[in-house]
C-alpha cells in the first residue's frame, strides 16, 4: 500500500506548520523523518493518519483520498503510535492490545473472534509482551510499556505503521530493542514503516530512506548515506559532526559542537 501526500499545508493559531509539502513513501520500506524541533514532524504523522482534518492538499492511500474513507477504514490500513500514549487506569496489557481490534468491531455486527484472538496473539508474540499479559500497563517499565503500545498498533494488522519518536525516554538497551522489533516486522511481514526519529544514528542504522523536514516542507529525501552528511547536519541542525566507521562497518555521526553564526 502506498502513502502519498501532495501539497499539504497546515496552519495552527495563524502559524504555518507545514506548507505545500509533498512526499511519497515507498511501500514495504522503512522511512525515517528527521528535522529540528518544531518542524512539524508530529503534525505530518497525525495528518497522514487522519487525526487532523484542518489542512489543505491531499493525503492518499493507494491513490484514494483519506477524506473519502471512514476512520475505521483508515485504521484497517494504517496504525499510528503517537508520542506519550496512555492507557486508562487499571488496564491490563491484554486489554490494551485487544483495543487494537477496534476497526473490526461495531455495534451492528460481531467481529470474527478467532481473527481477533490470532491478531492479538501475533502482536504480543512479535513484541515479546506475552509475559506481561495480565499486568497493568501502569506497572510496566518504559521499554515494556512502549512494546505494549506497539503491540496494540500491530493488532490493527495495518499495512502502514506510523511511529512518532518510538524511543523517547527509553534507555539505550530498550531503544535498540524497540528498533530491532520494528525492523523485524518490516523485514518479515513487509509492513511499511514511517517513523519520526531524533537519533540520527538510529536513522542511519534502521532506515531504508530518510526524509528531512525543515522550513515547513521536505528539504531532502533519499538513502541514509546520501542524506545524512556533515553538511546536512550543519545546515539543518546547526551542529558540527565527525564521521567514523564503527566495528560493524557502519558509518556513525558524532556531534562535536554547534555551528555558530
Amino acid at each position: 500500500m502506498t502513502l502519498s501526500i501532495n501539497n499539504l499545508s497546515v496552519r495552527i493559531a495563524h502559524k504555518d506548520i507545514l506548507h505545500d509539502l509533498s512526499i511519497d513513501f515507498a511501500a514495504g520500506k522503512r522511512t525515517a523523518i528527521i528535522g529540528p524541533n518544531g518542524a512539524g514532524k508530529s503534525t505530518l504523522l497525525k495528518t497522514a493518519a487522519g487525526l487532523r482534518t484542518d489542512y489543505t492538499g491531499s493525503v492518499q492511500l493507494d491513490a484514494v483520498d483519506i477524506r473519502r474513507l471512514s476512520r475505521r477504514d483508515i485504521a484497517r490500513r494504517l496504525a499510528i503510535l503517537p508520542q506519550g500514549a496512555t492507557a486508562p487506569p487499571d488496564t491490563t496489557v491484554q486489554q490494551l492490545v485487544d483495543y487494537g481490534r477496534f476497526p473490526y468491531r461495531s455495534w451492528f455486527r460481531a467481529s470474527d473472534a478467532k481473527a481477533d484472538r490470532e491478531a492479538v496473539e501475533w502482536a504480543m508474540a512479535v513484541t515479546h509482551t506475552e509475559q506481561f499479559a495480565a499486568r497493568q500497563v501502569q506497572t510496566l517499565s518504559g521499554g515494556e510499556r512502549q512494546r505494549a503500545f506497539l503491540a496494540m498498533a500491530l493488532a490493527q494488522q495495518p499495512e502502514i505503521l506510523l511511529l512518532d519518536e518510538p524511543t523517547t525516554y527509553l534507555d539505550i538497551a530498550h531503544q535498540l530493542e524497540v528498533m530491532d522489533i520494528v525492523a523485524k516486522i518490516n523485514r518479515d511481514y513487509g509492513m511499511t514503516v514511517i517513523m519520526v526519529l531524533h537519533d540520527i544514528n538510529h536513522a542511519l542504522q534502521y532506515a531504508d530512506e530518510i526524509a528531512v523536514l525543515t522550513g515547513h516542507h521536505i528539504a531532502a529525501q533519499g538513502r541514509p548515506q546520501d542524506i545524512l552528511t556533515v553538511d546536512m547536519l550543519a545546515e539543518v541542525f546547526h551542529v558540527k559532526a565527525d564521521v567514523f566507521v564503527n566495528s560493524q562497518g557502519a558509518a556513525v555521526l558524532s556531534p562535536v559542537g554547534l555551528v555558530r553564526d
